[in-house]
């Protein structure tokens, strides 16, 4: 709850709850889903402003190719474009409604290649200056 010092501005009540999901499918072929998304239900902002809900849900695409080294991803974000954000409040007898928002409704295409020599052993992890002190020390 929110109370001003001012008996103009109304008090305002809101419960609030979020919530982020997010899921992977591998899929036959070396395809992958992914499945994310978040919500906010109502909330209130700067002690005055009641906000609307907003979340926005998200979707990938991906395929490995050339034993796993070539990676193709195809995203698309806010899908149902419900990131803008309105909001309203009321002091005294005026009464303001808000809207703001963000082009948060985009595809991407990524593409990733793996250069690295998989056959490499890994490198052993030498001794540093400390671990010779400590040795010579009889730790």
């Amino acid at each position: 709850s929110y109370v001003a010092n001012d008996p103009q501005i109304q008090p305002v009540t809101q419960p609030n709850f979020s919530f982020y999901g997010q899921n992977t499918f591998n899929i036959p072929g070396n395809w992958t889903l992914e499945i994310s998304g978040w919500f906010s239900s109502r909330s209130v902002w700067g002690g005055t402003y009641v906000t609307q809900p907003l979340g926005s849900l998200n979707a990938g695409l991906g395929k490995k190719l050339l034993q796993d080294r070539l990676k193709l991803n195809l995203t698309v974000n806010d899908i149902f474009f419900t990131n803008p954000w309105r909001g309203a409040m009321s002091y005294g007898g005026l009464s303001i409604d808000g809207t703001g928002g963000w082009d948060s409704r985009e595809i991407r295409f990524n593409v990733s290649y793996n250069f690295g020599n998989e056959k490499l052993k890994s490198v052993k992890l030498r001794k540093g200056g400390a671990e010779d002190e400590s040795g010579r020390l009889g730790e």
